[in-house]
């Protein structure tokens, strides 16, 4: 982890908390040539860089990242998978409060039963 943390930790310093874990994990990816970094894997790094002392734990709190409005019924679907990936414990309750939040249109909703559906194949 610490072999590329030259290239990522600016990138994270750079972006959080303006933007998504995901816009950061696919500029992680352009710029290193990769496809192995995911929101996950970033946040993962970025709470080893702040246990090391190399990033500020600011950077961790997601009250401050941007509110995230779909363009499309698929960007919706994408950022519900984001939210379950980055909290598995998440309710569809919770999820739903989250995307009424971001001003999500509730036409790009999905049915609960879909939601659910989604929900246990992550």
């Amino acid at each position: 982890m610490m072999e590329t943390a030259d290239i990522r930790l600016p990138i994270i310093q750079q972006m959080r908390p303006a933007k998504t874990w995901s816009d950061i994990a696919k500029a992680i990816n352009a710029k290193t040539g990769s496809e192995e970094w995911t929101l996950q894997s970033v946040r993962r790094a970025l709470k080893h860089f702040i246990s090391k002392g190399l990033a500020d734990p600011a950077l961790m709190d997601d009250n401050r990242a941007p509110r995230f409005l779909p363009e499309s019924q698929e960007e919706a679907i994408s950022a519900v998978i984001d939210m379950i990936q980055s909290d598995p414990n998440l309710t569809i309750r919770a999820i739903g409060a989250r995307l009424t939040a971001q001003g999500v249109p509730k036409r790009w909703g999905l049915p609960s039963g879909d939601l659910a559906q989604l929900i246990k194949s992550c």
